[in-house]
């Protein structure tokens, strides 16, 4: 097929769809991700790319699996240094401080304190105007029993957004 393709792409967390039309040659292609991120923007492009009679792209992990991985395998510091290859198929759109959020957290559920605190203190280096992640960084600082630093995280998120709703009932709980 030579068609041009008519897109349409959505999701939210935790799932990602796609559909992809080829007018001219009656093609629909619908792709349901279980991933908020790309993915299924990915493989419908790599479906529609096959039916054209070419070879589609070698699939990359989404990029917090990515980014997850290498803090796994190589360490914090090999993230830091490969960030952007590492990210480069996360949405263009979406701001790369939640990759770091969610990697955190993913640290953080599984009792990995110090590894969450490590990617939230790295988030809150390169994204200091974001007030989610001062106030990821005070969770995990209140799960390593800091009151004192994850009062003053939530409270540097509370200075750029003094509305922030978990920071605000931090802080709260914390002045007690």
């Amino acid at each position: 097929t030579t068609g041009g393709a008519v897109a349409h792409a959505g999701g939210f967390e935790g799932a990602n769809t796609v559909h992809y039309e080829v007018l001219r040659d009656q093609i629909s292609i619908i792709v349901f991700a279980n991933m908020d991120e790309p993915v299924a923007e990915q493989l419908g492009l790599g479906i529609l790319t096959i039916i054209r009679g070419k070879e589609p792209s070698k699939p990359v992990l989404p990029a917090v699996q990515n980014v997850y991985k290498a803090c796994e395998e190589k360490g914090l510091a090999y993230v830091k240094e490969h960030f952007e290859p590492l990210t480069v198929n996360f949405h263009p759109t979406d701001p790369k401080d939640i990759i770091l959020n969610a990697v955190g957290y993913t640290y953080l559920r599984d009792g990995e304190v110090e590894k969450a605190i490590g990617v939230f203190t790295l988030n809150t280096e390169w994204f200091p105007d974001v007030a989610n992640v001062w106030d990821s960084l005070g969770e995990a600082l209140l799960a390593k029993g800091d009151r004192e630093a994850a009062l003053a995280s939530y409270k540097k998120a509370l200075a750029i957004d003094p509305g922030y709703p978990s920071a605000l009932e931090a802080v709260k709980k914390l002045e007690r």
